[in-house]
């Protein structure tokens, strides 16, 4: 979701913003390797 924008439960958003972006850097590492 929007960071701007409130939610009834913060902690799950904040644990798929933990989780997510780890995911987001391997995956942009990955494209990297492949468009190489």
């Amino acid at each position: 979701p929007v960071y701007g924008q409130p939610t009834p439960t913060p902690v799950p958003v904040s644990g798929a913003a933990r989780f997510g972006a780890p995911v987001a850097v391997v995956a942009g590492l990955v494209m990297a390797a492949f468009a190489l």
